[in-house]
């Protein structure tokens, strides 16, 4: 059976359908150091284009030190076949699918397309049984009852009484207790999370950084840039793995002229904050989305950021009414640039923060901030002494002030959400 572990994280510029030439990435585990070398189909692993709509979910084994050979695919963008992978850089992670997680059925027929570590409960007779595969024709549901039919009691499975068929609400009791509801706890502040009991085994821990806060023109003609948004990370990771309890750090939302914070788990994993939109006589630019690993550059006095060096962070419109660039994948969306006429619209977003929009001096049509479709959405520019908008939370980037009436708005501040299963 594959096998996960924690922490492994490398990358690869490897094209096309065949083995994957790995290098590390920021000090974290090596396929080679947690799995080693040889056998087939020994591993989980996740591959995702940093840049593109590019990922694959399968087993595999390293041939050598750096060589992933990709044995068998589960999963992927190309209707769960081999991914032909474009240039540029992909992810290379490891991790236990969920789709691989084993069902629970309480019913009086047999499940349908079990899955090995299924498990069910026959209603009719009072049996409980585990779907065994062993790669031969003889896969099979085996009964891990103790003496056969009608032995199950009605105090959750904790007697073996010859006599009881067990009632449905015992059945539910027995299941629930096998497979958890999750647990979410979720940070808008810093706080403490504390691990729960249960039958947990699987943490994923998501967080966003705060977007960058918008900026004022410097006098009554000129326009600043919106802030940046920030990036989101996640990671899953064994609960044995954690502390009964672990520091939560919430990046704040930057005040306007003020870069957005960086959110943190347990020194384990960060999302870094957006950056702060420009002011210039001559409008300023926007501010730089975030990346997981990379801060959001701030707004200059014309030219804008460039997009963060992993390409996840949006760049900052340039002063005049630039767009921001989108983020992609975990990264935020660069704030729009300040302008004369109507300021830039702030970047989009995928799961990070939306860069807030531009400032617009001598026009009443707003610039717009942008849209994220899992973090917090940009806020709009303000118009001809008009205010502007907040970024929303998480990470959305604060929308530009018109002019130098200090009417710039603050970006989003951070958010963490940590689930069990």
């Amino acid at each position: 059976m594959a096998k996960s572990a924690n922490l492994v994280q490398e990358e690869s510029t490897t094209t096309g359908t065949g083995n994957f030439t790995l290098s590390n990435k920021d000090g974290r585990q090596s396929f080679n150091g947690a799995f080693g070398t040889g056998g087939t189909d020994l591993f989980y692993y996740f591959i995702m284009h940093q840049s593109a709509a590019e990922w694959e979910v399968g087993t595999g084994h390293m041939s050598d030190a750096t060589t992933l050979v990709r044995d068998t695919v589960i999963n992927s963008t190309n209707s769960n076949a081999a991914v032909s992978f474009s240039a540029g850089t992909k992810d290379v992670t490891s991790a236990y699918p969920a789709s691989y997680l084993p069902t629970v059925t309480i019913s009086d027929t047999t499940p349908s397309n079990p899955e090995n570590g299924d498990l069910w409960f026959d209603s009719t007779d009072g049996t409980l049984n585990l779907y065994y595969t062993d790669g031969t024709p003889d896969n099979q549901w085996v009964s891990v009852s103790t003496d056969g039919p009608n032995v199950l009691d009605e105090d959750d499975f904790a007697s073996n009484s010859a006599a009881a068929v067990p009632t449905q609400q015992s059945a539910k009791a027995y299941a629930d207790a096998k497979v958890p509801t999750p647990d979410e706890q979720t940070f808008s502040s810093s706080g403490t999370w504390t691990k729960p009991s249960g039958s947990y085994r699987w943490v994923l821990i998501e967080v966003w950084g705060g977007g960058g806060g918008g900026d004022d023109g410097v006098d009554g003609a000129s326009s600043g840039g919106g802030g940046g948004g920030g990036a989101y990370n996640q990671l899953s990771i064994d609960i044995d793995d954690l502390s009964s309890t672990e520091t939560v750090t919430i990046g704040a939302g930057g005040s306007a002229g003020s870069a957005g914070g960086t959110t943190n788990f347990g020194g384990l994993i960060y999302a870094y904050g957006g950056g702060q939109g420009g002011t210039a006589t001559g409008n300023g630019s926007g501010g730089g989305g975030a990346s997981p690993n990379t801060q959001g550059a701030a707004g200059t006095n014309g030219v804008g950021p460039v997009a963060t060096t992993d390409y996840m962070g949006g760049a900052g419109g340039d002063g005049g009414g630039t767009d921001g660039g989108a983020g992609i994948n975990y990264g935020g969306g660069g704030g729009g640039g300040g302008a004369t006429g109507t300021g830039g619209d702030g970047g989009a977003a995928c799961l990070g923060g939306a860069g807030g929009a531009g400032g617009s001096d001598t026009n009443t049509t707003v610039g717009v901030g942008g849209v994220s479709i899992y973090g917090g959405n940009g806020g709009d520019g303000g118009a001809a002494g008009g205010a502007s908008t907040a970024g929303s939370v998480p990470g959305g980037g604060g929308g530009g002030g018109s002019d130098n009436a200090g009417n710039a708005s603050a970006g989003g501040a951070g958010y963490c959400i940590v689930t069990c299963y």
